[in-house]
């Protein structure tokens, strides 16, 4: 299957809210969501569980506020196994001569996997609290439909702790429907990573790839904590992170794994 999709401002005012120097940027959290909902078309009997190897190959910005013409086309990966079913969605740009932008391995299965229990020996944080506000102020570039971190965050070295609430199609103007994975929940762990960077080693990070993301069935709507933990790789020019999204009852909703991306201080410019 392949779907085309013109990216632009007008039918899709929540680019206005993630810019980078000025222009309107196709976050990798919402490029993931587009992937699923291929995915989701060609398997409908079945439900989206997971995104594989995701790479960030070439971003998509919109120059001079200019429309993109984009195209998301998918095909099987493998055969089925384990009661899974793979796909390959890739995101391309049709004015470049197909130049893929996005790349992803989507499993699909009956239904969602049972939500997980947090990991048990996650590093503890808590010495320095930030709040939300001021890390939106200070070292993020979201606008107001990205923003759904909460309250206090908590870091040290080891990570980050904060409350973190969902979002939905309609919020960003999209209409009515369901998200797959969520794009501003997903958003919010690469923000926690730019703002752990920034407090320290003061430079910036931007998402290039993901190992794995995951969803899980685990029903209410209550708070929801987000678990952010560095990997011991980590430096003032990489990051590299797992990440869980938990309900009140400490079961896990998404997760995360080896999220990766190249930092620099020079790209603290962009938090202006």
């Amino acid at each position: 299957m392949q779907l085309d999709q013109v990216l632009g401002l007008q039918g899709d005012p929540w680019l206005s809210d993630h810019c980078l120097g000025g222009e309107a940027v196709l976050p990798a959290a919402m490029a993931v969501e587009w992937m699923a909902q291929v995915a989701a078309c060609c398997l409908p009997t079945l439900q989206v569980v997971e995104a594989r190897n995701l790479r960030v190959l070439n971003g998509v910005r919109l120059v001079d506020h200019h429309d993109r013409r984009l195209m998301v086309r998918s095909q099987p990966a493998g055969v089925p196994n384990a009661g899974e079913t793979l796909l390959d969605v890739e995101i391309v740009d049709t004015a470049a001569l197909h130049r893929v932008c996005y790349r992803a391995t989507i499993g699909l299965a009956h239904r969602l996997h049972p939500a997980p229990c947090l990991p048990a020996l996650l590093p503890p944080v808590a010495p320095r609290r930030t709040g939300a506000e001021q890390a939106y102020r200070d070292y993020l570039f979201h606008g107001p439909r990205f923003r759904v971190l909460e309250g206090e965050l908590l870091s040290n070295q080891h990570g980050i702790d904060a409350t973190v609430r969902r979002s939905t199609p309609t919020s960003f103007g999209l209409g009515g429907g369901h998200w797959h994975f969520d794009p501003a929940l997903l958003d919010a762990m690469p923000q926690l990573a730019i703002v752990w960077s920034r407090l320290q080693f003061d430079t910036t990070p931007l998402p290039s790839a993901m190992a794995r993301i995951r969803r899980f069935a685990a029903d209410g709507d209550g708070p929801l904590r987000l678990f952010w933990r560095t990997r011991s790789d980590a430096a003032a020019h990489w990051t590299h992170f797992d990440a869980w999204v938990a309900d009140p009852y400490g079961r896990v909703v998404l997760q995360v794994e080896g999220a990766e991306g190249a930092a620099s201080a020079a790209l603290n410019r962009l938090a202006a």
